[in-house]
């Protein structure tokens, strides 16, 4: 049996690594961004929850794309509450 040293074993896994791995480059990146909101009518819940996660992602450097998802929605007396979902684009 033939003994390999732990730099021979190791080589092909870096290589693949190397191979494999994304390349860093200066193209922007998309998250979702998540904000909720609640108030006694569904429209207004909506704005606070929008509003919430346009803050978060300019806060955090980001540009927002348009469009926003509605991603939970629930009525508990006397409110609504909601849970949207944007799209924020970072540099």
């Amino acid at each position: 049996m033939k003994h390999l040293s732990k730099r021979s074993a190791l080589a092909p896994l870096l290589l693949a690594a190397a191979l494999f791995a994304p390349a860093a480059s200066a193209e922007p990146h998309t998250n979702f961004v998540y904000g909720s909101g609640a108030w006694a009518d569904e429209t207004t819940a909506t704005v606070i929850a929008i509003n919430q996660a346009i803050t978060v992602c300019q806060q955090s450097g980001g540009s927002v794309l348009f469009g926003y998802t509605v991603v939970a929605r629930q009525f508990i007396h006397p409110n609504w509450g909601i849970t949207v979902a944007i799209r924020c684009q970072y540099p």
